[in-house]
């Protein structure tokens, strides 16, 4: 299956079908109010929301931001009609290809259940490193939010200082710069 990938912004007619698969995909503690995201999305250069393409549908999108020397990958969902298909797969292969010299940093939850349990293998297959042992709370998406208690899984292993960069960089630029 051959995915064609377009950088796009709030005033492309693809991004109301991006954001509701937003809405649908994530739970609102995990996500930016509509009118945020759109702002991010056209003011802040660092953040790219990228929609996957299959014969010009719109199978999926990432949202990621390029952060010092490493890429913070902030959201990542498939179309449900398409999903178990690859798609996820290529779209994260696809931006590991674009910047193979960058550490990606993701943030996933707790292996608690099936869902999340298989959500760090799909990573682990890819290359990804889980690093359970350190300690990351993810600061909530606006003020007087819900914070969540995640892991961090990296492309590369890293040590426990960079990864403390890492996590301090997400949280003042993406969380804290954003309100």
């Amino acid at each position: 299956m051959k995915i064609n990938y377009q950088n796009i912004f709030s005033s492309v007619t693809i991004f109301s079908d991006l954001l509701s698969l937003y809405e649908q995909a994530f739970p609102q503690s995990e996500r930016r109010d509509a009118y945020k995201l759109k702002h991010i999305t056209d003011s802040d250069s660092r953040f790219c929301v990228c929609a996957a393409l299959v014969d010009g549908i719109f199978a999926g999108f990432i949202s990621y931001w390029k952060l010092d020397d490493f890429i913070y990958i902030e959201h990542l969902a498939v179309m449900p009609e398409m999903r178990c298909h690859g798609i996820g797969r290529q779209i994260i292969t696809h931006i590991k290809q674009s910047a193979p010299e960058k550490t990606i940093i993701l943030e996933v939850e707790p292996d608690e259940d099936t869902i999340t349990h298989k959500r760090i293998l799909f990573y682990q297959g890819l290359g990804f490193t889980l690093n359970e042992s350190f300690p990351y709370v993810q600061p909530p998406y606006a003020p007087g939010g819900e914070e969540l208690t995640l892991w961090l899984m990296t492309s590369k292993p890293v040590d426990e200082t960079h990864l403390n960069e890492m996590a301090e960089s997400i949280k003042q630029n993406v969380y804290y710069g954003n309100y």
